[in-house]
Order: C-alpha cells, then structure tokens, then sequence
C-alpha cells in the first residue's frame, strides 16, 4: 500500500559524533569501526535501509531516495545542546514530558 510523506523545508541536520574511548578494550578495532562508518559500502548500506547518506558520492546515486530539504538546521537553533536538553528533555518541565502527559 503506497504511503504519503512530507519532506519539510526545513529539518534538523542530524550529528551524530562517535568517538573512542581512551580506554577502550580494543581501540584499533574501534578506529577501524568508525572509518568504516564513512566508507562508500557502509554509507550504501544504510541509504538502502532509509538512512540519508551523508558521504557526497552516495548522496549523489541516492539523491532521488532522499531529496535535499530546502533548509537544514542544527541544534544552535535552540542554543545548543545545554539549552535545548533543558527546555526539551527537563524530566519536569520539558517540552517532551508536557506532550506525553
């Protein structure tokens, strides 16, 4: 059954860092892991699973999948991570808690 979806004009640029730890177990392999992320077979892999690729040569055989919105936006929107954690994620008073209640 085909299903209708908006692509806003504006959406959030997802950042999602990774990082090894200092005392991580196996950092070589963790290394490994991460640069594997940014390869052209893992950025692949996930734009065929629904992941808008983010390496621009993916991005470019994908481009017709996952159409560029108009505006991007980062969370400097909402005065960083501090600000934004605070006024959406406050387990008492935050955005988040007020809709699910």
């Amino acid at each position: 059954m085909p299903v209708d979806y908006v692509i806003p004009p504006q959406t959030i640029l997802i950042q999602t860092p990774g990082a090894v730890t200092t005392n991580a177990s196996n950092p070589t392999k963790a290394n490994d892991f991460l640069n594997y992320l940014w390869s052209t077979t893992a950025q692949t892999t996930f734009a065929e699973h629904g992941f808008r690729p983010v390496v621009p040569s993916v991005a470019a055989r994908f481009a017709s999948k996952y159409p560029q919105p108009a505006q991007t936006f980062t969370m400097q929107l909402f005065g960083g991570w501090s600000s934004a954690n605070t006024v959406f994620f406050d387990p008492t008073s935050g955005i988040v808690v007020k809709v699910q209640h």
